[in-house]
């Protein structure tokens, strides 16, 4: 889809459920995303078998390599400018550190291959079942810090 025909949907709200746009910019993570773009973007979750539902590529349940596994297919469209969202399920399910971390560069050299002009990368929330687990705050910490090393990495690749 060109953006043309993408500002044409956004500006009469008749956007297909590929395209979870907030201030122009496509939603991709998990479930904290889908609940978004039901809540304040009025959009419709569709449901899968083994997930809470999708919105695009924001699925429930969903970890880094499996976003990743969606990307590279290029299972839905992706968008110009993308907020990502992802690792919440990753630190629920103990997902190894540097497997998550490989599936996320790959996630952001996606990206830059498909000419994504400007990414928000959103840090992992804390997730408040698991606030007692020390465990849960180490790869908290470990995670964001990684997530914000990337701006380094990439400087120059997004606007």
């Amino acid at each position: 889809m060109d953006g043309w025909y993408l500002l044409f949907l956004t500006l009469f709200q008749i956007l297909p459920h590929e395209y979870p746009l907030f201030q122009n910019y496509q939603l991709i993570g998990d479930s904290q995303l889908v609940r978004f773009s039901e809540l304040f973007l009025n959009c419709k979750r569709q449901y899968l078998s083994g997930s809470s539902g999708r919105v695009g590529y924001c699925i429930g349940g969903q970890r880094a390599e499996q976003l990743c596994q969606h990307l590279t297919l290029k299972t839905w469209p992706v968008y110009k400018n993308v907020i990502l969202l992802i690792g919440t399920n990753d630190i629920k399910d103990s997902t190894d550190v540097s497997q998550w971390k490989e599936s996320v560069k790959k996630i952001v050299d996606l990206f830059v291959s498909y000419n994504v002009q400007s990414l928000i990368l959103l840090t992992v929330p804390p997730i408040p079942k698991l606030w007692h687990h020390v465990q849960h705050w180490t790869l908290f910490i470990e995670y964001n810090e990684f997530l914000c090393s990337l701006e380094k990495k990439y400087k120059g690749k997004f606007d």
